[in-house]
């Protein structure tokens, strides 16, 4: 890891950017374009739609002024009927559309348990998810997210989402999603 680099971001953003990324991977592992009630009507456990690889494509930033770029894909294999392990990689430009030689790739590898359903701001019911990454030494550690799948398409919380009583984001980035391979 570049720790020059590092230093620009900060620990909150470093730990929501893996956040959503393993959110957004988590929960749109439909595929065939099962909904989530489709999935619960058919009898499978919560876990079953993460299961695969999802990638979300560049997103151009501006960090401290700075124009820069990400993009990422996670993994997600069953351990359980609420329980993933995941194994995440986010590569960063210092230009925009990913171009060039990425100046950091970010390892993570670590969890995620589906602690139940909730509404969102916009009454959409969605996943909670506790999440624990055990490598990546900015993010690791234990956080709170949610995702929402339509189609082949997950959702997750934008950087700085409100957070309800129980400590879980409440809005969704519609702009931004992570995609099944």
């Amino acid at each position: 890891m570049n720790i020059k680099y590092l230093n620009h971001m900060t620990k909150t953003q470093r730990t929501t950017c893996f956040s959503l990324l393993a959110l957004t991977v988590l929960l749109s592992a439909c595929g065939g374009g099962d909904s989530d009630n489709d999935a619960a009507a058919k009898g499978t456990d919560p876990a079953d739609k993460y299961v695969g690889s999802w990638v979300r494509g560049c997103q151009d930033l501006t960090l401290s002024g700075k124009a820069m770029s990400t993009g990422q894909t996670v993994t997600f294999t069953k351990t359980g009927a609420n329980t993933v392990d995941y194994s995440a990689e986010s590569r960063d430009y210092t230009t925009n559309n990913c171009t060039g030689s990425y100046v950091v790739e970010s390892q993570g590898r670590g969890y995620s348990i589906i602690d139940g359903t909730m509404l969102d701001s916009a009454g959409r019911t969605v996943d909670k998810l506790t999440t624990e990454d055990l490598v990546d030494p900015l993010v690791k550690g234990r956080y709170k997210s949610m995702a929402w799948v339509d189609g082949n398409r997950l959702y997750t919380p934008p950087i700085n989402s409100p957070k309800n009583a129980e400590g879980y984001p409440t809005t969704l980035n519609m702009s931004r999603f992570a995609t099944k391979q």
